[in-house]
């Protein structure tokens, strides 16, 4: 499934509803692409994810990705074997036994171990994310999608002016990528980059790093952030806290 949002009153370049996806605690499998190159990667890896866990999954991209005109570089096209999985339905001939393709497991005991066992899994084994110069920051930007790309470029402006702006880009928003808060040593404050009115990441990112540092939000409605604004308020934030 893919999931493109945007404003339907003005097509303004709105972001993932990311309430829906995460906060609601919907334990799907959830990509979440910069540009047009990543999710044209994006896209087979979903299928890939899908078999392999036999997991819905979904592809969500800003409504500014998904109206800006850039090169994509597809991957090779490979040959998948259908016959790797006892799972698939591929035509029944004469002598084989019948295959089914079902989700109710109710009547199986160990029906809620498979599950806790599968999303322990997905947790453990796919969390994807990109971290820029978030080892040594002391303010780290948390920004997905389209956001994450000003973020980027904020994080460079900073740079430039001594300031550490570090930024850690989500790849999955599930399983949300809290491995990579770990590598974040010297960090005294975590700020998320939205083009939102509420911070819907604000509580993702609290969980992750356990509500040991405070976690800021600045967010846009009716456009883009501004890497001056981003960095701006990275500085207030940690000013405001006095580290």
């Amino acid at each position: 499934m893919r999931v493109v949002k945007k404003c339907e009153i003005c097509s303004a370049p709105a972001t993932v509803f990311l309430t829906q996806i995460i906060n609601g605690k919907s334990t799907k499998f959830c990509l979440c692409a910069k540009c047009a190159q990543e999710r044209g990667l994006l896209d087979p890896d979903a299928f890939d994810l899908a078999e392999k866990y036999r997991h819905p999954v979904l592809v969500a991209s800003d409504a500014a990705i998904g109206q800006m005109v850039e090169g994509v570089e597809l991957k090779d096209f490979v040959e998948h074997d259908i016959d790797q999985y006892d799972w698939a339905i591929r035509g029944c001939k004469a002598g084989q036994a019948p295959r089914k393709v079902q989700n109710v497991y109710y009547t199986n005991p160990q029906y809620p171990e498979f599950l806790r066992s599968k999303y322990q899994a997905i947790e453990d084994n796919e969390q994807r994310w990109e971290s820029y110069q978030a080892e040594d920051a002391d303010v780290v930007l948390v920004a997905y999608g389209i956001s994450s790309r000003i973020s980027k470029e904020a994080v460079n402006m900073a740079r430039a002016e001594g300031f550490k702006l570090g930024l850690i880009r989500p790849i999955t928003l599930w399983p949300y990528p809290v491995k990579a808060f770990e590598t974040c040593k010297n960090a005294k404050a975590f700020m998320t980059v939205e083009i939102n009115i509420l911070g819907q990441m604000v509580d993702d990112v609290k969980l992750a790093v356990e509500n040991k540092y405070p976690v800021g939000f600045y967010g846009t409605f009716f456009g883009l952030p501004e890497p001056e604004e981003i960095v701006a308020q990275a500085k207030a934030m940690l000013e405001k806290e006095g580290k």
